[in-house]
């Protein structure tokens, strides 16, 4: 099943979920490494597991390859890999099992599979809640009915009550998100507020 993923932020700024991924494939080679090395491994690896996705196209653009697709390829030095991430699945298609074929630029000429097709090692049900109430607001996360992450704050003033906890913050990298405040503002964008119902796709053995 296709698993499309945009390459830059509501802000423009590269999320450089792609290279994420690829950390997450390649399972530690892309930490600590010096940004030419990084590319090295990156660009080896990618060519070896996913030649026959570039073969259709590589004639044509081989003189720029990654940067036809917006693939950035010269990383931050403290890219975290991205093991998982969350998606509304109404029709619930998404289970254990399921093939992944990461693409970007999905339902567009330049459509691309970026990484080799993996396989969904399984699914977990998340609740995000974000809400402002008579001057306060209240965030939660639920992980398969379970309370992961709670902060009550009154609005603006300083907060309460608050569980900023490592495990949420793993959370949020390990989804590809830099800190806490930037994973709720992705989900709940210019203030909304409301519920969200979404599935976690894992394709490594983590689970929460």
């Amino acid at each position: 099943m296709t698993l499309p993923f945009s390459t830059h932020w509501a802000d423009k700024t590269p999320n450089y979920f792609v290279g994420k991924i690829w950390c997450s494939i390649l399972k530690g080679l892309c930490d600590n490494k010096t940004q030419e090395l990084r590319k090295k491994l990156y660009e080896q690896s990618y060519f070896t597991l996913s030649g026959k996705y570039i073969e259709r196209t590589i004639k044509e653009h081989q003189n720029d390859f990654f940067g036809h697709f917006g693939i950035e390829i010269d990383y931050p030095t403290d890219l975290h890999p991205k093991l998982h991430t969350l998606r509304e699945d109404k029709k619930d298609r998404w289970q254990a099992g399921k093939k992944i074929h990461p693409v970007i630029h999905n339902r567009t000429k330049n459509r691309f599979q970026f990484a080799p097709t993996m396989e969904c090692k399984g699914i977990q049900r998340v609740t995000i809640i974000n809400f402002f109430v008579a001057g306060y607001f209240k965030r939660e996360v639920y992980i398969d009915s379970k309370l992961f992450y709670i902060l009550y704050s009154q609005y603006p003033a300083k907060t309460f009550l608050k569980d900023v906890n490592e495990k949420m913050l793993q959370f949020v990298k390990n989804d590809g998100f830099g800190d806490i405040d930037s994973f709720f503002k992705f989900f709940f964008p210019k203030g909304s507020e409301g519920t969200k119902e979404l599935k976690l796709i894992h394709w490594t053995d983590l689970t929460y």
